[in-house]
């Protein structure tokens, strides 16, 4: 397949379904108004995947900086797996800052802590990574515009070969 060919059948993706023994129906033209809005429709998720795949971030570290100046990772080693991250809890953040015990172990705060040591005895310092490469923002993105075209393609085609009696050329 030359580029040629690729590109032109690409393009015709973007083509509303033509019949000239059918424009003088009202169906029929019904149906390229629902086939133009279904393949704004499709741009739009397409471009909503990418968006969404582009901005998505996950925590890379956290480091939990009490008032003291003390330092502690403020990720969870027990629900944190692969590149899925946890964050420790507030009560947790709150025990490591203010009811420190010996050999770095700590009691938590309980719900009835006051906020002002429940929230102002620490800050939280985070560092994020992106979730995906560029190849496969495009590529799901790409997935998400041509896949979603030949399914409105190939409904135009059913619909028009079914209700139009015949083929379609």
């Amino acid at each position: 397949m030359t580029e040629d060919e690729f590109f032109g059948l690409v393009s015709k993706l973007f083509i509303l379904e033509q019949n000239p023994k059918l424009e003088k129906k009202a169906w029929f033209r019904f149906l390229k108004v629902l086939q133009g809005l279904a393949i704004v429709v499709v741009v739009l998720a397409a471009l909503i995947v990418a968006w969404v795949l582009f901005d998505s971030k996950s925590t890379a570290t956290a480091t939990l900086i009490c008032n003291d100046g003390t330092t502690w990772n403020a990720i969870d080693q027990s629900e944190s797996y692969r590149t899925y991250k946890s964050e420790l809890d507030m009560y947790e953040k709150c025990g490591l800052c203010n009811y420190r015990l010996p050999n770095d172990r700590y009691n938590e705060c309980e719900i009835g802590t006051p906020s002002n040591i429940l929230f102002d005895s620490y800050e939280v310092e985070k560092t994020y990574s992106r979730d995906h490469s560029i190849v496969a923002v495009v590529g799901w993105s790409s997935l998400a515009l041509f896949g979603g075209l030949a399914l409105v393609k190939i409904s135009a085609k059913t619909i028009v070969y079914v209700i139009g009696g015949g083929r379609n050329d």
